[in-house]
């Protein structure tokens, strides 16, 4: 399947998701009786959004066909996309230009050795969730290396395969939705870049749990909210992510944790004096 074939298969799946998830209460319908199927029907979207039927229908069927921006933000406005699910859908319905190719991904010596500077948990992941580089602190916590797998060095695949990373964060399913949504929005770049297809298709294989919150097809942008993890030697202690970008790699985000409290402070600083004896 060619990327532009790919596109307009993702096109398809999602609007039907999003169309399946809502209500006619939701949308200021009346609810005439039960339905063979749930959700709204297409003819209803259309009426909603002020489109004709044919063209949302063959919009939804993924056809090659071209519509106005006007049009997508109608749509948008009817299904209650969210900013990100807006973005992503307009990623989805116009022709993509030739996939650029891949940025660098070995991570400069630069980097590395900022890293290692650094007192606080940091790894770099490219916009695949592969894990380019990490300092002493991250790995202490992450274990980076401690997992067998083909795909052992994607951070997507570990957290979904590899049991200790469930033990590693209590609110594990909840961080399972978010990280997939903001795959999702990276993924929406690289539509039909082998590196992707074949890590969803074999996450799709190896996690029916991955599967199903993909199916979902919900998008999420990069936020810094808390999060909880039960750190070996540290407890369960509440830090936040924060992002930067590197220039050098433009794919690709440097993360680093930072302590949301007090408690959190002092068990990192103990971790880094343990990990540098």
């Amino acid at each position: 399947m060619n990327t532009d074939s790919t596109r307009r298969v993702r096109l398809k799946e999602f609007l039907r998701a999003k169309r399946m998830a809502l209500t006619p209460e939701a949308v200021g319908l009346k609810n005439t009786g039960r339905r063979r199927t749930p959700g709204l029907r297409r003819e209803e979207v259309a009426a909603l959004s002020g489109t004709g039927l044919t063209w949302y229908t063959w919009l939804e069927q993924g056809r090659d066909i071209r519509v106005s921006p006007e049009f997508l933000e109608r749509v948008a406005r009817t299904l209650q996309l969210s900013k990100s699910d807006t973005a992503y859908l307009f990623s989805l319905a116009k022709p993509l230009r030739a996939l650029s190719a891949r940025t660098l991904t070995t991570l400069p010596s630069a980097v590395q050795i900022t890293l290692d500077a650094m007192t606080l948990p940091a790894f770099v992941l490219s916009d695949r969730f592969d894990v380019l580089g990490f300092n002493g602190v991250a790995n202490a916590i992450y274990e980076f290396d401690a997992f067998p797998g083909p795909l052992a060095n994607n951070h997507l695949w570990r957290y979904f395969n590899d049991p200790g990373r469930r033990e590693l964060f209590p609110d594990w399913e909840s961080f399972a939705h978010a990280g997939i949504s903001l795959f999702r929005t990276n993924y929406a770049k690289r539509i039909g870049a082998p590196e992707f297809e074949a890590l969803i298709s074999s996450m799709q294989k190896d996690s029916p749990l991955f599967a199903h919150i993909w199916n979902k097809q919900s998008t999420a942008s990069l936020n810094i909210d808390p999060v909880r993890m039960k750190i070996k030697k540290a407890g369960t202690i509440t830090v936040q992510s924060v992002k930067f970008a590197i220039p050098e790699l433009p794919d690709s985000v440097l993360y680093v944790l930072v302590p949301s409290d007090a408690k959190a402070k002092i068990a990192l600083k103990k971790l880094t004096r343990n990990v540098r004896r």
